[in-house]
């Protein structure tokens, strides 16, 4: 069987589309993180420090209080 050009061209472009679309997604979250983290610029070693948000598991709460 063979494909016709524009099934092809329609694949290569919904191919691009969806890295496109995968590479848009990782960015949008990793900002996401970044704006939500602790930025310092360390003078002493010259950069700026980025300190990532980490997942942490909420406690469960037996004893009646809130975080």
């Amino acid at each position: 069987m063979d494909i016709s050009g524009t099934f092809g061209e329609d694949l290569a472009a919904n191919a691009v589309l969806g890295v496109a679309m995968v590479i848009f997604f990782c960015a949008r979250d990793f900002c996401k993180r970044i704006s939500h983290s602790d930025c310092v610029y360390d003078q002493e070693h010259g950069g700026l420090r980025i300190k990532l948000p980490t997942y942490r598991e909420r406690p469960d709460v037996e004893d009646g209080t809130q975080l």
